[in-house]
């Protein structure tokens, strides 16, 4: 078996303090992570833990708050909205090709 020592003087006396068991040692564990079609998943807000936790609170029918608040942010634009949003893509893209026809950088 191979040891280090680190030796030091303190006071004229050398002091030897074997390398491997000295110290803190902490286990690297590996966090829960929920499944993929759970509400939880991929959620910012769970406990780096070996074991499942999450930081909103419960609710009775089990579903997830914060799942909730990114549903109802996701609101479709309108008609009229999405022609406008095309029309400004497609503007884009005339105007990349007419950039690579004149060379222009």
């Amino acid at each position: 078996m191979n040891v280090t020592v680190s030796s030091y003087k303190k006071g004229g006396i050398a002091i030897y303090i074997p390398q491997k068991s000295f110290g803190i040692h902490y286990d690297a564990r590996i966090p829960y992570q929920f499944p993929k079609h759970h509400p939880c998943h991929g959620c910012p807000y769970t406990l780096k833990s070996n074991i499942p936790s999450c930081m909103f609170p419960n609710r009775p029918d089990g579903s997830c708050f914060r799942y909730d608040l990114e549903r109802e942010k996701k609101v479709r634009l309108s008609y009229a909205e999405q022609e406008a949003a095309q029309k400004i893509l497609e503007f884009i893209k005339i105007l990349e090709a007419v950039k690579r026809r004149k060379r222009f950088r």
